[in-house]
């Protein structure tokens, strides 16, 4: 686990997660190296933590958990969600699982099998979907680390590139993770895990527009000079 504390230490946190267990290997010593299932969400989650330290202090607590021994049932996430339970009813979960796979394959956001779209929390990253023009598609079942938490009434998600063409076999390698996936789901998940972090707080949330702006800004001003230095040079 990893914790950035905000400005409310005694706000329920933002919890962003994956599941770093693979299969490992079989009984004819055949590895799993497990790219994009899992080792994808749960680097996608390490960089996330470094991106988010980068904004400064957030509003409201962010904790980083990488869980174990989702292959078996979730086993690690269930475990936390029984010991934590009273401290993250409130909280927002934004799990990683499969991140790295676009070919022909929708952003899939996962709800809870009893979820739909009408839950507030899957309506607000959908609308994010469609404001940023991403191919997006749901899916509620209880098949990741969000299962706990939902079936404890806890607000959670995971984002999923659902491409099981190569998962659990030996063909599960880097050279097909697609780096065009993992900012299609950067682009939605870092969005709405600001906008709750640092509650909505527009500075933060549209940064990065900002930074284009300005970037494309001081580019005009040195093309708009260098222009005027030709000009008086002839």
């Amino acid at each position: 686990m990893g914790y950035i504390e905000g400005k409310d230490k005694d706000s329920n946190p933002i919890i962003i997660s994956s599941h770093f267990d693979h299969l490992g290997a079989d009984l004819k010593d055949t590895v799993y190296k497990g790219a994009l299932d899992n080792a994808s969400g749960t680097a996608f989650m390490l960089e996330m933590m470094k991106y988010i330290k980068s904004l400064g202090t957030p509003e409201k607590n962010i904790l980083f958990v990488g869980f174990n021994a989702e292959e078996f049932g979730c086993l690690g996430s269930d475990n936390f969600v029984k010991k934590y339970k009273n401290y993250i009813k409130n909280s927002k979960v934004f799990n990683f699982d499969m991140i790295g796979s676009d070919k022909g394959v929708p952003l899939c956001i996962m709800g809870g099998k009893n979820d739909s779209v009408k839950n507030d929390f899957i309506s607000s990253i959908s609308n994010t979907c469609s404001s940023k023009k991403i191919y997006f598609n749901y899916l509620f079942q209880d098949s990741s680390d969000h299962k706990p938490f939902r079936d404890n009434s806890i607000d959670a998600i995971t984002f999923c590139d659902n491409d099981v063409s190569k998962i659990h076999t030996p063909k599960d390698t880097i050279e097909f993770i697609s780096p065009s996936a993992i900012k299609r789901c950067y682009n939605v998940s870092s969005k709405e895990i600001i906008k709750y972090a640092f509650n909505n707080n527009p500075i933060v949330v549209y940064h990065q527009e900002g930074l284009i702006v300005s970037a494309l800004g001081i580019i005009l001003i040195l093309i708009t000079r260098l222009k005027g230095l030709g000009s008086r040079k002839c």
